[in-house]
């Protein structure tokens, strides 16, 4: 059997949506580096 997303009666607005969406070019730029604060 083909799994399904739940069906709902959900029906959110383009501004609800845009609110849980994160855009790579709003992120603000920072000197630090991901792996900086694992030792070794």
């Amino acid at each position: 059997m083909t799994p399904t997303a739940p069906i709902t009666d959900a029906n959110p607005t383009v501004e609800e949506m845009e609110a849980r969406v994160a855009r790579f070019g709003a992120l603000p730029a920072t000197n630090d580096y991901a792996d900086a604060g694992i030792p070794g």
